[in-house]
C-alpha cells in the first residue's frame, strides 16, 4: 500500500468517526471558529476557492494557532475516501488525527523533496 492510500485510509477513518469537516462553506465555518487543527487542500481546487480558504483561515486563527496547511490529493479520490463526491477542502478539529495526518503528509513530502 502507497503513502498516499495510506493518508487516504486516515482520512477515510476520520470521516467515519465524524472528525472530518469537508467542502469549502463547512471548511470555512471550522476555520471562522478557529477549531480547525489541519487544513488539506487538493492539488485540483480552484484559485477563487483557495483563496476564500486562506482568508479564512487568517480570520479565524487563533493566536499563534493557525491550521497547519496541506496540498494533498485530488478532489475525486478525497471524495471517495470520505464516501462523498468530490472534495477540494478538508479540516479536521481532532488532535490525534490532525497529529497523525500531519505526520503522513510531511514525511511524504520529505519523500518527493528527496527524488527530486
Amino acid at each position: 500500500m502507497s503513502e498516499e492510500d495510506k493518508i487516504y485510509n486516515l482520512i477515510g477513518l476520520a470521516g467515519r468517526a465524524g472528525k472530518a469537516i469537508s467542502g469549502a462553506d463547512a471548511v470555512k465555518a471550522s476555520l471562522m471558529r478557529g477549531k480547525a487543527r489541519i487544513l488539506i487542500c487538493t492539488r485540483d481546487i480552484s484559485r477563487g476557492t483557495l483563496d476564500k480558504i486562506l482568508s479564512a483561515a487568517q480570520k479565524g486563527a487563533r493566536k499563534e494557532k493557525e491550521p497547519a496547511l496541506y496540498s494533498f490529493g485530488e478532489s475525486e479520490r478525497l471524495g471517495m475516501a470520505l464516501g462523498r463526491p468530490p472534495r477540494t477542502v478538508l479540516a479536521i478539529e481532532d488532535k490525534g488525527f490532525a497529529d497523525g495526518l500531519a505526520q503522513m503528509l510531511d514525511d511524504l513530502n520529505e519523500e518527493d523533496a528527496d527524488e527530486r
